[in-house]
């Protein structure tokens, strides 16, 4: 991809993708110096591009878990199922915040962005995104909870990307771990580690219920 972009170096590289596919999606932009494209998921009837069976799955878990959930994702399909503790490592594209690195006010987005539109701290108004080569502000307070949680749960990922895909290392040994994806071709020799192969859609009812049996098993 990168002999493309420089063979075309007068034109932008753009990779469409959808927002089950961030991570991959920006992979291929950071080889190539492009520009990731996401579905334009603000208003009242937007939808991914796939069934969002998984994200309400998982807001329903917060009936008898303490779930929070970290996303590379921009959309707010997780927020909008019903989940109420959501890190954005990546930004939410329903939000901006002004250009200055120290802020961290965030406002909903409730028409067009344009030149001259100031946050309080006077800096131009922005999506919420972070950009290819910015710091992610929210790694640190990801890598805390991971390495605080009783359960963690990957799903729908290579654990390719960083720093995301570094969280796991964080997570103590003796944690109960599921990965979740439609096709797993390694687990990096992860202690306590149950492998679900199959898509978000099938593989979270099957945490579901693996997670309500082991909880059951503790009562006992």
């Amino acid at each position: 991809m990168l002999d493309l972009a420089e063979r075309h170096a007068d034109r932008p590289v753009i990779i469409a993708a959808d927002t089950n596919g961030v991570d991959k999606a920006e992979a291929a932009a950071r080889a190539c110096r492009g520009i990731v494209v996401l579905p334009d998921l603000q208003g009242a009837e937007g939808t991914d591009f796939n069934d969002q069976a998984a994200h309400y799955g998982l807001a329903a878990l917060q009936d008898d878990f303490d779930v929070h959930v970290v996303t590379t994702n921009f959309d707010d399909l997780h927020e909008r199922a019903g989940s109420t503790h959501v890190i954005h490592l990546h930004g939410n594209i329903a939000k901006m915040r002004s250009e200055k690195a120290s802020s961290t006010t965030r406002y909903d987005i409730a028409g067009d962005i344009h030149l001259g539109d100031v946050a309080e701290d006077g800096g131009q108004l922005m999506p919420d995104i972070v950009w290819f080569g910015e710091p992610v502000p929210e790694i640190g307070t990801a890598a805390a909870l991971a390495a605080s949680a009783d359960i963690f749960v990957v799903i729908g990922t290579t654990l390719s990307v960083y720093p995301a895909a570094g969280l796991v290392d964080f997570v103590r040994p003796e944690t109960l771990k599921f990965l979740i994806d439609k096709s797993i071709t390694r687990t990096w020799g992860l202690p306590n580690l149950v492998s679900i192969e199959k898509p978000a859609t099938q593989g979270v009812p099957e945490l579901i219920n693996r997670l309500h049996q082991y909880r059951s098993g503790q009562r006992h």
